[in-house]
């Protein structure tokens, strides 16, 4: 134990919401948003975004295990349900090619652009599934803001990151996020299966 907590857990929740939001498949997007924009509000605009995403993050990350409780979910049952999302998640990140990228692009450009960018709804149910991890007060905020901070570093530069990877570079890395997310999710899918043969079923998650 650290004093962020159990250290696997703290690792595990660090990388897998910084896929779920995935910064670099978002690019193209962001730089499209951001078009529209005078220069002069970019940065103020894009801020105002990104702190109403975390927000919306903390808020299912700290009350998501009462949010099972009120549901009488069990964590078997979040834990199978959260595995198959993320599975979708990764197959879209892997297999979409750069014309239905695009869109996807269009289709974002419709919706909040802090959903859009960082509390999507994989990085909701993320947060849900994982507030009940063994993870100190400290630990929990620090392992969602590093990867939002690291996402909206990749959001701000997002020009930048577009000039040097271009956009096929940028699907690849989305693709190997992808990758490692499948992985993720079938740890998910396997943890929440065991925990229901093993008498899940008929445990609920305390609050």
């Amino acid at each position: 134990m650290t004093i962020f907590g159990n250290q696997l857990d703290f690792i595990s929740t660090i990388i897998g919401f910084f896929i779920l939001m995935d910064p670099f498949g978002n690019v193209l997007y962001f730089s499209g948003m951001l078009e529209d924009l005078p220069k002069e509000k970019r940065f103020r605009t894009i801020m105002i975004q990104l702190l109403i995403g975390l927000a919306i993050i903390f808020i299912f990350f700290f009350y998501g295990e009462y949010m099972l409780y009120g549901l009488y979910v069990s964590y078997a049952s979040a834990s199978v349900g959260g595995g198959i999302i993320l599975f979708m998640i990764a197959a879209r990140m892997v297999f979409l090619n750069l014309e239905e990228s695009e869109k996807r692009k269009q289709l974002k450009m419709s919706l909040p652009p802090s959903v859009t960018l960082v509390a999507g709804p994989g990085v909701l149910a993320f947060a849900v599934i994982y507030s009940g991890e063994n993870l100190t007060v400290l630990g929990a905020y620090v392992c969602v803001l590093i990867p939002w901070a690291l996402s909206s570093c990749i959001f701000i530069f997002s020009a930048f990151f577009l000039r040097i990877f271009g956009p096929k570079g940028l699907k690849a890395i989305e693709k190997l996020m992808g990758l490692i997310l499948t992985i993720i999710a079938a740890e998910l899918l396997l943890e929440g299966i065991a925990q229901y043969v093993s008498g899940g079923m008929a445990w609920y998650i305390s609050a």
